[in-house]
């Protein structure tokens, strides 16, 4: 087998398992190209990305580019000599780019594609109700996610799994896949599958409206929402004019009332109704301040029965 000049290319947390396997695999990372540093959180302070934080830690040399299209980033690139690219959630790379290696440029993709194609696959397979989803490990070409595939792993998605938890595991699963593909291209042993594109479905990028919750839904709809948008960027609604973000949630059957009414207030939650069902709210986190159990909220904010979420 031979031994692999790899370039890697990601930025959150997600890419780090599979940065951290490509370094202890039998394989060369010369390179890492993450985000350039960005503000973050109310004190706009630089911060510094999972994988670039790794990728100082292990001694990598780092790109950090404006441009993904600029005739310098081309340059640098090419001067490496990679025999591979493996891109783990970063951003959409020109072809120019995506052909310049020898042996091409490949993904992790957290769901089974063609399915959930986007930059939200774990997000949206929760929202909508899958049981399954996994990893996708395939080749880079000109349509978003529709290259051929190395390999797939399924995985199973538990009831009261959120977003944030089954990120966890698929980072781990996906750094696994993506050390055994690189094996089998080195190897020669890799085999390529089509994607059938009719099967596709999309996967967009999450905006904060697409958060906020509609209580016309019913209680199994509302606590998939809110599973996957939790921990972030948080599933909303709001009451009396002030947003509030629910963090924590159960569902329950039966009769319920006007969506989105306060029918019941507990010591351990606030139940809603819903347009079929109640959804119970178990922590929230009000504007501006820190999440909280629902008791706190609950003697702090004078909540009643009839008052309403989302009015």
């Amino acid at each position: 087998m031979d031994r692999l000049r790899i370039v890697f290319m990601g930025t959150p947390g997600f890419a780090k398992p599979s940065l951290r396997a490509l370094c202890d695999s039998s394989h060369d990372v010369v390179a890492v190209v993450t985000n350039p540093d960005a503000p973050k959180g109310r004190g706009q302070k630089t911060g510094v990305s999972p994988v670039k934080q790794f990728a100082l830690e292990r001694g990598l040399a780092l790109i950090q580019p404006m441009s993904l299209a600029a005739h310098e980033f081309h340059g640098q690139l090419a001067a490496l000599h990679a025999d591979l690219f493996v891109v783990v959630a970063f951003r959409i790379l020109p072809m120019h780019v995506v052909a310049l290696p020898r042996l091409g440029s490949i993904n992790v993709h957290a769901s089974l594609l063609p399915r959930y194609r986007g930059a939200a696959p774990i997000q949206w397979a929760i929202i909508n109700g899958e049981t399954r989803t996994g990893i996708t490990v395939f080749f880079l070409d000109r349509v978003v996610d529709g290259g051929e595939i190395i390999r797939q792993v399924p995985v199973d998605i538990g009831a009261d799994e959120t977003a944030g938890e089954l990120s966890l595991r698929l980072q781990e699963i996906g750094a696994q896949a993506l050390v055994d593909s690189v094996d089998g291209i080195a190897a020669g042993s890799m085999r390529r599958a089509e994607q059938d594109g009719s099967a596709a479905c999309k996967a967009p990028k999450i905006g904060k409206d697409d958060c906020r919750i509609d209580f016309t839904r019913s209680a199994r709809e509302i606590y998939n929402f809110i599973r996957g948008f939790t921990p972030a960027p948080g599933a909303w609604t709001t009451l009396n004019g002030k947003r509030i973000m629910v963090a924590k949630a159960a569902c329950f059957q039966g009769a319920s009332g006007t969506p989105g009414a306060i029918v019941a207030v507990k010591e351990n939650g606030i139940d809603v109704a819903t347009g079929e069902g109640v959804i119970r709210i178990i922590r929230l986190k009000p504007e501006n301040r820190q999440e909280m159990a629902v008791e706190d909220f609950v003697n702090g904010y004078r909540i009643q029965e009839n008052h309403r979420f989302g009015g």
